[in-house]
């Protein structure tokens, strides 16, 4: 369901809003969030096909965890891993329009503060990023 929603043009926020309203819980019983959304979208395995080894983490600096991902290529297919719920054309159409989408509207901040990209953490190295509420 989530699936043809999204190849008919609906956004991911607006998936969330009719999930909720329809009172459809996600598996923890929890409302849904256009985050989690996106990432059921951008999750191959709902078409039954699953790649081994298409990620490699390595270390970086201090704890840090770098992930590099691999060509499809080089990784090993799984067929049937986990039950397809949706075609592989349902799939391909719902990546085209994340793809179309992502190139419209690249990602900036909203808001500029002060010390954007000038600080990080001490423990991780991740940079720290501000919010408003």
């Amino acid at each position: 369901m989530i699936f043809q929603r999204a190849s008919e043009g609906l956004s991911g926020y607006l998936i969330a809003v009719k999930l909720n309203e329809m009172n459809i819980p996600t598996k923890r019983s929890k409302r849904w969030h256009p985050l989690g959304v996106k990432r059921i979208l951008t999750n191959r395995a709902y078409t039954g096909v699953q790649y081994y080894g298409e990620t490699r983490p390595r270390n970086g600096k201090g704890r840090k965890r770098i992930i590099t991902y691999r060509p499809l290529s080089e990784c090993t297919r799984i067929e049937g891993f986990t039950p397809a719920i949706i075609t592989q054309a349902q799939f391909g159409a719902v990546q085209e329009r994340l793809a179309v989408r992502l190139a419209a509207a690249p990602c900036r901040a909203r808001t500029r503060y002060l010390l954007t990209g000038f600080t990080r953490c001490c423990r991780c190295g991740a940079p720290i990023v501000g919010a408003s509420l």
